[in-house]
């Protein structure tokens, strides 16, 4: 098990995170006013950076619950889980709170497993449950390093670096040869479907305003693609097969929480598709499939965040993840 000795310090980065991802108020799409609720009875709770296995029946996520920015609830449930979509059943792989916070992703092959802790990126064989006397440190010579995805053909991995000359990074699997690709500043890297290009979001020279853009990695060249000049933030944005259409989530300027978005590239027609607060994670192409995080509950004071999936246009909603 990885040794913690920054606890104080990184619970505060990930409280960050979580105010960032702003999971406080949304039912069946309708927004609503964010909510007045007993933190000791209902501790906060999120499913995300859910990654799907190559046959989509597995997903990995971290699950992440505090009751307030101050301490973490005694039963906290802070850890690595796999759900299996055929048996409906869920693996809890690690309790521990420093693993996946910033990011995790599955290798194509299923052999392999990475994950961000303590500004790192560990990589560990996928096994049920996790030996952790087996994982390794790859590519943290820079940082902090944060979510990690892998290549479609697993030969590269991407990350996102926040400090020094912050953007998009990519290495081989073991960590080596890495190296920075695409505009300053970029984060949430996530690989198309044939492999050719990185999507990950930024804004442009030194501007306020958040932008989507496409890295061709192999040439070292990008190109910006959107021009919303609208967001303050924009998250992973999921491409599809022939990448004219983009999945992503994106917060407004002066406003709480991210919606999710589909942009249209050729029409260039931007459709909101689900109201704050709610996130998208990652594209099963062989069905279609959208795997997002989403809070149903408010008026109940239940202000969780759990997993969902979805078509791209915004239809056959469901929830897989919930309180057990």
């Amino acid at each position: 098990m990885i040794q913690i000795k920054k606890h104080v310090f990184h619970l505060a980065f990930l409280l960050l995170m979580i105010i960032c991802l702003n999971f406080i108020g949304c039912k069946d799409g309708s927004i609503v006013e964010i909510p007045t609720v007993d933190d000791d009875k209902y501790p906060f709770r999120y499913d995300i950076n859910a990654s799907w296995s190559s046959g989509h029946d597995l997903i990995v996520y971290y699950n992440g619950s505090h009751s307030n920015g101050h301490h973490t609830v005694t039963d906290s449930t802070f850890g690595i889980y796999i759900k299996d979509l055929q048996t409906d059943s869920t693996s809890i792989c690690s309790i521990d709170l420093m693993m996946g916070g910033g990011g995790l992703s599955l290798s194509p092959d299923n052999q392999w497993f990475i994950f961000e802790a303590v500004y790192n990126i560990y990589k560990l064989p996928f096994e049920i449950p996790f030996d952790m006397s087996k994982i390794e440190l790859i590519g943290s010579d820079t940082g902090p390093n944060l979510f990690p995805k892998w290549s479609r053909n697993g030969d590269l991995i991407a990350v996102d670096i926040r400090l020094g000359d912050p953007g998009i990074y990519i290495m081989e699997e073991d960590g080596s040869d890495k190296h920075k690709v695409g505009p300053w500043g970029g984060r949430y890297p996530y690989f198309s479907q044939d492999n050719e290009y990185i999507y990950c979001s930024g804004y442009p020279g030194y501007g306020e305003n958040w932008e989507i853009f496409k890295i061709n990695y192999s040439e070292n060249t990008y190109s910006q693609i959107t021009f919303f000049n609208e967001f303050d933030h924009i998250n992973y944005v999921l491409p599809s097969y022939d990448e004219n259409i983009l999945i992503f989530s994106a917060r407004h300027i002066d406003d709480w929480g991210t919606y999710i978005y589909r942009y249209d590239v050729s029409a260039d027609e931007l459709t909101r598709l689900i109201d704050k607060y709610a996130e998208a994670w990652d594209w099963n192409y062989e069905d279609d499939t959208i795997l997002y995080t989403y809070c149903p509950s408010v008026e109940q004071g239940n202000i969780n965040g759990f997993l969902w999936t979805m078509k791209p246009d915004g239809s056959e909603k469901q929830q897989i993840t919930f309180i057990e």
